[in-house]
């Protein structure tokens, strides 16, 4: 059986300075078991003052797992210590550990125990806990599981208290980057799409030019007419999207701007894909409240997402989809709000949407039931 180096040097480095502090040995625990064992970036994995012990992060920024560590291991077991890790979630994660130097003690979010590991390598090895906490699991998306079932923990975290409403202000401040960060992307190759489409409509209108000098007879004209408006047509199918954004809600908004003589175009753009990332969190927002009051049946929130993915056989990671029927059936109570309009082409996107997406409604613990 192979050697596990990065517990052997964890526990050299213990056995060096058996005097350590909490603070010395956290950075230990970091550098060997976090980074070397779990296989974190540096990056993803933060130290913070004055808040939790140890934060690990998603690529995409949401908080993926709280660390909470004690130099005591008596320390683990006490009720104390748990509550106090609880209170530095932010509404992203997937799980809670307790850490001293020689074990680790795992919970979900909610504070329910999964199981507790020593740091011992015949433990460690083939042990699908840890496994689960490291970046590897994290990377094959197997975190997202129970959110994908419906059976994660959900709504633990209540926005009307102060400490709740100001995770949510983190949170939507999180999920508005990472549905902006897409929006651009989206806007370009938009761009460069309706680039080709005017290209290819050139090219046909060179060709309707070159036919006024062609030696042919005026039916043969017209045959040959009638074929380039038929792939006039079809270009206008294949690049319907796109010319939607720049010829219609673009442009649509852009007229009913008052200051969009004032501002470059950069700048009237930046505008434009912020507010519809204001209004695609407020519409998500709506939603989730009604569902957590009652007035909706659960669509977008957990319980919701796993009914769907049941429900349907390919289209379990077209979560856009999911949204649109989640905006019809809230149309009922709000009409006004969820009608079709400039601001909505991006629902209208990609996988790389899907995958915001998830990560928005992923979102779960924050809860508006009071």
């Amino acid at each position: 059986m192979a050697k596990l180096k990065w517990l052997d040097a964890y526990y050299n480095e213990l056995r060096s300075k058996p005097d350590m502090g909490e603070i010395e040995w956290r950075s230990c625990f970091i550098d060997c078991v976090l980074k070397k064992g779990l296989g974190y970036p540096s990056k993803l994995v933060r130290n913070e003052k004055g808040h939790t012990d140890i934060r690990i992060l998603a690529p995409h920024g949401i908080s993926h797992i709280v660390f909470e560590t004690k130099i005591l291991d008596s320390d683990l077991d006490k009720r104390a210590t748990l509550n106090k890790a609880r209170g530095y979630l932010q509404g992203g994660e997937s799980f809670l550990v307790l850490a001293s130097p020689h074990r680790l003690r795992v919970f979900t979010p909610k504070g329910n125990h999964i199981q507790d590991i020593t740091l011992v390598e015949k433990e460690i090895e083939n042990n699908a806990t840890f496994w689960q906490l490291s970046y590897g699991f994290m990377l094959q998306k197997g975190h997202l599981i129970p959110f994908r079932e419906g059976s994660f923990d959900y709504c633990y975290i209540p926005v009307h208290a102060d400490d709740g409403f100001a995770k949510f202000v983190t949170a939507l401040q999180l999920c508005g980057g990472l549905l902006l960060r897409y929006l651009k992307k989206a806007w370009v190759e938009h761009e460069n799409r309706y680039s080709e489409y005017q290209q290819e409509l050139a090219d046909l209108q060179s060709q309707i030019d070159s036919l006024q000098s062609l030696p042919i007879n005026e039916e043969e004209q017209k045959e040959r007419l009638d074929i380039i408006e038929g792939e006039r047509n079809r270009l206008g199918q294949q690049y319907k999207a796109s010319i939607e954004v720049m010829e219609v809600s673009f442009p649509a908004f852009q007229r009913i701007q008052p200051y969009s003589k004032d501002v470059t175009s950069k700048e009237l753009l930046d505008i434009y894909l912020a507010d519809i990332t204001y209004a695609a969190l407020n519409r998500i927002l709506f939603v989730r409240i009604a569902e957590d009051k009652g007035l909706l049946e659960r669509k977008i929130s957990n319980g919701g997402i796993g009914i769907w993915r049941r429900f349907v056989t390919y289209l379990k990671e077209n979560y856009q989809d999911l949204i649109r029927l989640a905006y019809q059936d809230a149309g009922y109570i709000y009409e006004h709000f969820f009608e079709e309009g400039i601001f909505d082409w991006y629902v209208k996107g990609n996988s790389e949407l899907n995958e915001t997406l998830e990560n928005i409604l992923g979102v779960n613990p924050l809860g508006w039931t009071q």
